[in-house]
């Protein structure tokens, strides 16, 4: 793919009390930033508002902490809530303990009037000011569009693991055989993909224009989501249990169901680069920078060159395992143009 517009960091978050630290992608050199505030513990990240140079971590109690990469001050911009989620404007959205939608832009906190009905259990940003909730009630899932005006009739689901597009404007649902296309306005009718074996794992290609399925037989169908048109399958030597694409649509992370190891998919070819022997967790493995992949190896982080065959080690945080990491496409101002320079991708 063509490089990125912008330079990619990798942050990371104390997991225990402690304070963020920031270095570049590929070669994990540690920048000069010390974050100014100490973080309280934290149990997952949540993602980035580039927009108003905000990370935001959930802490072990359930409330957004917000850390500035500019001012570097830690504050809390919301109290424990149930589910977090950044859309694509980086607008932050959470699900407050009695079940409202709470939107957090300009560093400001909205609640929008709607209660929702049934156990929320996936949220999806969008654009405009809206997000997408679907909720669990006894064996059916519902979806629907909730703004600060008003919510849109729920849109019934299949049972089964849902994806929804970067965009929100499309839900994918792992339904046996098939799997369940539905357009979350409720405007168009559900349509469906049928797949070999019975469909349990789903996702979207960044741009929303891929779908990838797993199912119980080994390997990953994929689809055209636009002309529900079947592309050359993906072989893999056993059955996935998670998926994970990067954020540029080169490449692809699939957990297999059995084993500690991370099969690396190269997407534009549609083959298995690439095993690698680590943990699967909600932050890490991740592919980052110029192709990098950042994966836990005992008590270290390791970053890999995918580029190169088999993969080559290229740098090593030790005693990383522990905390939590994201990429963040910021580099602090203050840097020099080399700095900067050694950053891009």
């Amino acid at each position: 793919p063509p490089p990125l517009a912008c330079p990619l960091s990798d942050h990371r978050l104390p997991a225990a009390c402690g304070h963020a630290s920031l270095y570049t992608p590929d070669s994990l050199a540690a920048v000069d930033w010390p974050s100014g505030a100490s973080l309280p513990p934290l149990l997952a990240v949540v993602g980035v508002d580039l927009d108003q140079r905000l990370v935001f971590g959930a802490d072990t109690a359930g409330a957004l902490q917000g850390l500035d990469l500019e001012g570097r001050a830690v504050r809390q911009y919301l109290e424990p809530a149930r589910l977090h989620t950044v859309g694509p404007d980086g607008t932050l959205y959470a699900i407050s303990p009695d079940r409202k939608v709470v939107q957090l832009a300009r560093r400001g906190a909205t609640t929008f009037p709607p209660r929702l009905e049934g156990r929320p259990v996936q949220l999806a940003g969008t654009l405009g000011n809206q997000v997408v909730v679907v909720t669990e009630s006894g064996d059916s899932l519902l979806a629907q569009i909730v703004s600060q005006d008003r919510a849109t009739n729920p849109v019934s689901l299949p049972k089964g693991e849902v994806a929804v597009t970067a965009w929100g404007d499309l839900i994918a649902v792992a339904a046996g055989d098939a799997v369940v296309l539905v357009d979350p306005t409720g405007r168009n009718e559900p349509r469906r993909v049928t797949v070999s074996g019975m469909a349990r794992r789903v996702t979207f290609s960044p741009s929303g224009h891929r779908l990838y399925v797993a199912s119980d037989e080994p390997g990953l169908s994929v689809f055209d989501r636009y002309a529900l048109r079947t592309l050359p399958a993906i072989s893999l030597p056993g059955v996935v249990a998670s998926l994970r694409p990067d954020h540029t649509g080169r490449w692809m992370l699939a957990r297999p169901e059995t084993g500690d190891s991370v099969w690396v998919i190269d997407l534009p070819s549609g083959t298995r680069t690439a095993t690698v022997r680590t943990g699967w967790e909600e932050d890490l493995p991740l592919v980052t920078g110029a192709g990098t992949l950042l994966v836990r190896e005992g008590g270290d982080v390791a970053a890999y060159d995918l580029t190169a065959s088999p993969p080559a080690l290229r740098a090593r945080v030790t005693d990383g395992a522990a905390d939590l990491w994201l990429a963040v496409r910021w580099v602090p101002p203050d840097r020099s143009p080399v700095a900067i320079a050694a950053a891009e991708t």
